[in-house]
């Protein structure tokens, strides 16, 4: 089977980080591209993808965000970091 490559913005997506994210990867030795096409564009292999995956090294950090106008909204305030926290379990499951 022929290894498949990946631009750094096919990677990025299927490992749902920013392509700044990736860069950095590089710039402090973490996941050095594959290879360089004659573009100087870096492209990544399955098998660093396959790597990345199997062994959880991707770190992801979720925020949430709530806000009220006035203390008299604090009951809203709650039920609205209820629904953050239930919204960010059920999104974001790491692989």
């Amino acid at each position: 089977m022929k290894n498949r490559f990946y631009s750094l913005r096919e990677f990025r997506q299927i490992l749902g980080v920013t392509a700044q994210t990736v860069r950095n990867w590089d710039s402090s030795g973490k996941l050095k591209p594959h290879h360089l096409g004659p573009n100087r564009y870096r492209y990544y292999s399955e098998n660093q993808l396959q790597e990345l995956i199997s062994n959880n090294r991707i770190e992801k950090t979720v925020v949430g965000y709530c806000r009220v106008s006035s203390k008299k909204q604090k009951d809203d305030l709650h039920r609205q970091i209820e629904a953050v926290k239930t919204y960010i379990s059920q999104s974001f499951v790491a692989f």
